[in-house]
């Protein structure tokens, strides 16, 4: 239920605004209401203050009876807040390895899948990754790293995690469950 809330909210966005939906990020869900935070993210700065500013300009009249959740929004003057992802994620910029970041944007599709840790990786086509510092997190051997389906190297997986649990992710390192 909670799936179909967030994916309705994005299309609606996405689509009162003509953005892609993958400019449409979804960062909390309050329990027991429907307040949500919220945010654009482009790869350009300037793009994203025009559709905040055409958001803050459009909330204040309701929303088209078509849109499944915007719809029950109320008209107000929204307060928008500017804040780089990592800051909201408390992250500092010595939290991040910029050499092994990822442009997925302009890769082919027949090059998408690779083998990590004898499993398939398929890689984020049209996304950036940003890498975190994480040389020094299990001791000195990096083969977990590795990029060429050596022994020892972990398969790569992408989850989501609170935004409170990312800094002692970083500080400790991830822990078993449990």
């Amino acid at each position: 239920m909670i799936n179909n809330f967030v994916l309705s909210f994005i299309n609606d966005i996405a689509k009162t605004f003509s953005c892609p939906l993958e400019y449409v990020r979804v960062f909390e869900l309050t329990h027991g209401s429907l307040i949500v935070k919220w945010g654009f993210t482009t790869p350009d700065y300037e793009y994203t203050q025009n559709l905040a500013k055409n958001f803050v300009e459009k909330a204040q009249k309701p929303f088209s009876v078509d849109l499944l959740v915007l719809s029950k929004a109320v008209p107000a003057d929204y307060l928008i807040e500017w804040e780089q992802i990592p800051s909201v994620l408390q992250l500092n910029p010595s939290d991040f390895e910029s050499k092994y970041d990822r442009d997925y944007r302009g890769w082919s599709a027949n090059d998408s899948v690779q083998q990590r840790g004898n499993r398939p990786y398929y890689r984020p086509l049209g996304w950036y990754r940003h890498a975190l510092r994480v040389l020094d997190k299990y001791g000195n051997d990096s083969r977990w790293l590795g990029m060429t389906n050596g022994p020892g190297e972990w398969p790569i997986a992408y989850h989501g995690t609170k935004r409170d649990a990312v800094a002692p992710i970083l500080k400790d390192g991830l822990k078993p469950a449990g």
